[in-house]
């Protein structure tokens, strides 16, 4: 039940725009992301189904134009793809309990709309579409250290595109739409700043494609383009000078609740913790579940399970069921005692209605004093 020790941090010498935007928010989680992505971690299903996207997508490119069957090709290459995910998942022993790949969460939502922008990319590869430049393709910066892999680089009558393609949506919020355009600008105009490195020009605009079908322009002012790597630069030197001096994580961290809710870290870090010492029971804005202990039950299969009680927004008393809980990672259960007040994070919540959770690779379970 005590916070697990984090990895330590390195200095960033590769700087992507993901890790540049997760710096923005908090130096220390893109720290900690940099250390895990070092070490051997199970995978994410909803990384890996972005990955069966953009492989399909790329591939997309291939259809016949000419034939009628144009959804018969892509489902085809959809069933490829999931079959080549499935071998390497199966090769890899941490990432074997994932399988199978129909049970994913959003599976059939994102087949269906990336078979439909399939059809959408090859009956209109001919209007729009000029030449293929540059498709998955790293591109890096040896002098700054940056890199990224844009989708897709067209050379049209004007000039060079930038294409990336998005498997999420955008927000409802009018405010949160703006932000989600806002970052995957300061995305393209990162893009074409090492994309400008490689090929002397600066491309003429980008465009981000949804699974909907709704493509976003997003005009490049190559100005605006360099004040975007002048930051990163900083940011960067800010940060490796942090680690350099032996700043300690909790100086590094950004608390607030919109950067907190997701991420995968809170659960091992003492400014978020510090930030919320006593939490209240049931349900939080963070996706946490907060309550006292009922019963705690271990079995000969190494697995365990808890009831915790919370009070509901009504006022009345709820229980909840917390299954799967393996020895290895909460060994220490039977030391909870009855009418203890724990915190569990980063578990997932089958639904409000069925009052049912179990634990993901990131879960902590935090006896509040």
């Amino acid at each position: 039940m005590n916070l697990q020790p984090l990895p330590k941090l390195q200095p960033i010498t590769k700087l992507s725009p993901t890790m540049l935007a997760t710096l923005k928010q908090c130096p220390l989680r893109a720290g900690l992301r940099q250390a895990k992505a070092q070490q051997t971690t199970r995978s994410s299903t909803a990384a890996l189904l972005g990955t069966i996207v953009h492989r399909v997508l790329e591939k997309a490119r291939k259809i016949n134009s000419e034939s009628e069957n144009l959804r018969t090709q892509a489902e085809t290459m959809w069933d490829k793809t999931v079959v080549e995910m499935e071998k390497e998942l199966q090769a890899s022993l941490l990432d074997r309990c994932l399988l199978p790949i129909t049970k994913w969460k959003r599976y059939f939502l994102s087949r269906e709309r990336t078979l439909r922008r399939c059809e959408e990319i090859a009956s209109k590869r001919g209007t729009y579409e000029t030449q293929v430049v540059a498709s998955e393709r790293k591109f890096s910066s040896i002098t700054d250290g940056f890199t990224g892999k844009p989708d897709l680089i067209l050379r049209r009558e004007n000039g060079l595109v930038i294409i990336d393609y998005k498997s999420g949506e955008l927000p409802d919020d009018l405010e949160d739409r703006e932000g989600k355009i806002e970052s995957w600008r300061q995305q393209i105009l990162f893009y074409a700043s090492i994309v400008k490195e490689e090929f002397e020009e600066w491309p003429v605009g980008g465009e981000i494609r949804l699974l909907n079908t709704d493509v976003i322009p997003i005009s490049i002012d190559p100005t605006k383009a360099e004040i975007v790597l002048k930051e990163a630069q900083t940011l960067k030197e800010e940060f490796n000078a942090n680690i350099e001096a032996g700043v300690p994580p909790s100086g590094l961290a950004q608390y607030s609740i919109d950067n907190c809710r997701f991420c995968e870290f809170k659960g091992t870090c003492s400014t978020f913790w510090r930030e919320n010492p006593q939490p209240s029971p049931g349900t939080d804005e963070y996706g946490c579940l907060s309550g006292q202990v009922l019963k705690v039950t271990t079995g000969k299969s190494g697995k365990g399970s808890m009831v915790i009680i919370s009070e509901k927004s009504d006022g009345s008393s709820q229980e909840w069921q917390i299954s799967n809980l393996s020895a290895d990672e909460f060994g220490n259960l039977e030391e909870l005692n009855q009418g203890t007040f724990v915190r569990l994070i980063d578990f997932k919540i089958d639904s409000d209605d069925s009052y049912r959770a179990r634990p993901t690779q990131n879960s902590v379970i935090w006896e509040v004093p």
